[in-house]
């Protein structure tokens, strides 16, 4: 494995279109595949079925829900996916806005490169530009990758939440 430092400004961030379909199923193929290899009781193999498109669709026309694809040149390197929720006041917790992110998924030959930390960083401006100060982020037990990337990032777990079959 080996692992490089890109620069930054490489990097360009666009908001999905439609006509990038194929290059999100593509990429979010990749990281579904790690997730159904690692669990495969648990997560369903990557389909290009309906209900992706539907996530995809329902995905662009969201006025609250950001899906940001990573070009270097003309070559996708990621995606994330974040959403501004606003989680109400109730008995237990205080009103608080957040932006959470949904997915961030590193092209295999990308990663280990600081990708990564530069969808993170996007995000992290766009949260500011929204006025949120909190993000949260979460990621299966597995994936050692993920929470390496996410703890370098500043991300501190605040919950744990326990599964039993």
């Amino acid at each position: 494995m080996k692992i490089g430092i890109m620069q930054k400004s490489q990097i360009e961030f666009r908001k999905a279109t439609a006509d990038d379909y194929d290059v999100v199923f593509d990429l979010f193929s990749e990281v579904q595949s790690l997730h159904h290899d690692a669990q495969p009781d648990f997560f369903k193999k990557p389909e290009k079925d309906e209900l992706f498109r539907e996530f995809f669709d329902n995905t662009l026309e969201s006025e609250e829900q950001y899906l940001i694809i990573g070009w270097l040149n003309d070559e996708p390197v990621g995606y994330i996916l974040f959403h501004k929720w606003v989680r109400p006041r109730n008995i237990y917790l205080i009103h608080h806005p957040i932006l959470y992110i949904h997915n961030l998924t590193i092209k295999e030959s990308h990663r280990y490169q600081g990708y990564g930390g530069a969808f993170i960083d996007y995000a992290k401006r766009t949260a500011k530009e929204l006025g949120i100060s909190r993000m949260g982020i979460d990621f299966w037990n597995f994936n050692e990758t993920a929470k390496r990337c996410f703890t370098r990032q500043g991300f501190e777990v605040l919950q744990h939440v326990m599964w039993l079959d």
